[in-house]
């Protein structure tokens, strides 16, 4: 028991870990590139512009580096034009149907772990670039043994596990934020939960 626990915490401080190497990175990107994107908007009216499309893609990027529950955000955060600018919205549009797909050699693994057997020992054909990617799988085509062509859907590796210790980390920050007053009224926890409900 004490050793679940264990590999529990030391799971949810990684992905703490890797929250936090992207947090710097997504700082350190706006930082090296906003001189770029003042001096490229410099003499005309679309310095604004400029600094909200910079703003926009280094948050795109980050919330794609941190994974499927943060794409999940994006997602959703991509939908509401009454709380978010047109520019956010544009970038954030990319995460509907266009989210990078992962190796081909991470989707030999997780099949031939699901399976039992090694892509080989199933499929005759197998393409190697999907058809379709998103933020908790990705569709590849391939062909049986017996000839039947057929759509494969394979979940990216760790996404229920690191789901879980984003869960976690979430309904914790909404338990700290819920201490102050006003944020109390608003229901962090309550809207965690069901984001998480919803997105598993």
């Amino acid at each position: 028991m004490w050793y679940k626990k264990r590999v529990w915490l030391l799971g949810v401080i990684g992905r703490l870990v890797w929250i936090g190497f992207w947090s710097l990175w997504a700082f350190i990107s706006f930082l090296l590139v906003l001189p770029w994107a003042v001096v490229r908007a410099v003499g005309s009216d679309t310095l604004k512009l400029s600094l909200q499309k910079h703003c926009a893609h280094t948050f795109r990027v980050y919330l794609q580096n941190l994974g499927a529950t943060f794409i999940k955000v994006g997602q959703i955060l991509s939908t509401r034009p009454d709380i978010i600018a047109d520019v956010l919205i544009q970038e954030l549009t990319e995460l509907q149907d266009h989210v990078p797909p992962f190796s081909f050699w991470s989707v030999k693994r997780v099949i031939a772990k699901d399976l039992g057997k090694p892509l080989d020992a199933v499929f005759s054909q197998f393409e190697k670039k999907p058809i379709a990617s998103a933020s908790v799988a990705q569709v590849h085509r391939a062909v049986l043994k017996d000839g039947t062509v057929v759509a494969v859907k394979t979940r990216r590796p760790n996404v229920i596990m690191q789901a879980a210790f984003d869960e976690y980390i979430m309904l914790l920050l909404a338990r700290l934020i819920s201490w102050i007053p006003t944020v109390e009224m608003l229901a962090p926890k309550e809207t965690i939960h069901e984001f998480c409900v919803a997105v598993r």
